[in-house]
């Protein structure tokens, strides 16, 4: 099996996440490092993205006493 290498780009369509925070996040550790491709260019490992996005909550709390799934 070959790793996939996604770009940043895939990452924020797959996660909805702006690329600021993104970076804070990879910054405090609570989001997979990029690899460096080139001197100008990264990318994460798919499956680590993935990995991420299947261990977070469900319905989690939000500000006050709303919860994500309350919109639906």
């Amino acid at each position: 099996m070959t790793a996939q290498i996604v770009t940043l780009n895939d990452v924020i369509k797959a996660t909805s996440l702006s690329r600021s925070t993104i970076y804070r996040m990879v910054k405090s550790g609570t989001f997979p490092q990029p690899l460096a491709l080139t001197s100008k260019r990264c990318g994460f490992y798919a499956h680590e993205v993935n990995e991420w996005i299947s261990s977070l909550p469900r319905g989690i709390e939000l500000k006050g006493n709303l919860s994500c799934v309350e919109d639906f």
